[in-house]
C-alpha cells in the first residue's frame, strides 16, 4: 500500500463520517461500489484521478483535499466557520457603530 493511498482512504473515511454518510450512501453519491469504496478507505487499493473528482464532489470538497496529510475539511464545514465569524464580526461592527454614532450624534 502507498503513501499516497493511504492517505486518500484515511481522508474519505474521516470526511465521510464527518458528512454523517455510510459507505453505502457515499458509494452511491461516487457512482462506485460499496467494496470499491471500502478498499480505497482501507488504502488497500487506490482510486484513479477520475474517482477522487467523484468522492471529492460527493462529499463536497476539492480533489486536492484528499491528498492533503493531517485533516480534510469539507467545505460546508469551511463555509458554516467563515459565516460563523462574519456575524461575530458584524455584531461587533454594530456595537462600535453604536458607540461612535452616539458619542457624535447624541448632541
Amino acid at each position: 500500500m502507498g503513501h499516497i493511498q493511504k492517505v486518500i482512504g484515511i481522508n474519505v473515511k474521516n470526511a465521510r463520517t464527518q458528512a454523517g454518510y455510510t459507505q453505502q450512501v457515499l458509494a452511491e453519491k461516487a457512482d462506485i461500489s460499496i467494496p470499491f469504496l471500502a478498499q480505497i478507505e482501507n488504502g488497500s487499493r487506490g482510486p484513479s484521478l477520475e474517482v477522487v473528482e467523484k468522492l471529492a464532489a460527493a462529499l463536497q470538497m476539492k480533489p486536492y483535499q484528499l491528498l492533503l496529510e493531517g485533516k480534510a475539511e469539507p467545505l460546508a464545514d469551511r463555509r458554516n466557520i467563515i459565516t460563523s465569524y462574519s456575524k461575530d464580526l458584524r455584531k461587533e461592527l454594530d456595537k462600535v457603530i453604536k458607540q461612535i454614532e452616539k458619542k457624535h450624534l447624541s448632541d
